[in-house]
């Protein structure tokens, strides 16, 4: 795991300690869904595939290779992050759906993954269930 320095990678402004970094820590809780998938970015970019697994809903965990993430991840750069669609940002809410483009770089090709996100809370948590390709 890579934890960044300065600025943390989900585009808060925030540095990645006093954002993120609690999230990933377990020194506190998502309190929204977006929140949850702006850690789960930052994950990505830290390569920390356990936070990914880990905040991915039990039901859903069978549906991902998680070793073949941790793999995959060792390959990309990421380098930004788009909100398209935030949700309802409610901390009372039960379940919620967040849009975003995440960008990378693979094989030195400059990429984007879309993603509509539906997110629930599962023991009190925020977690990710699955996400689907938005049309265009």
């Amino acid at each position: 795991m890579e934890e960044p320095k300065d600025l943390c990678p989900c585009g808060s402004g925030k540095s990645y300690k006093d954002c993120c970094g609690g999230l990933h820590s377990g020194s506190r809780k998502a309190q929204t869904a977006l929140e949850l998938m702006k850690s789960r970015y930052c994950a990505y970019v830290i390569r920390d595939i356990d936070y990914i697994k880990k905040t991915t809903h039990p039901d859903f965990r069978k549906n991902y290779n998680f070793a073949q993430l941790a793999s995959w991840s060792k390959e990309t750069e990421w380098d930004g992050l788009e909100i398209v669609e935030k949700g309802s940002e409610s901390t009372t809410a039960k379940r919620d759906v967040v849009s975003f483009k995440a960008y990378y770089k693979e094989g030195g090709i400059r990429k984007y993954h879309a993603e509509r996100s539906s997110f629930k809370k599962y023991g009190g948590d925020w977690h990710f269930c699955k996400g689907s390709t938005p049309k265009a």
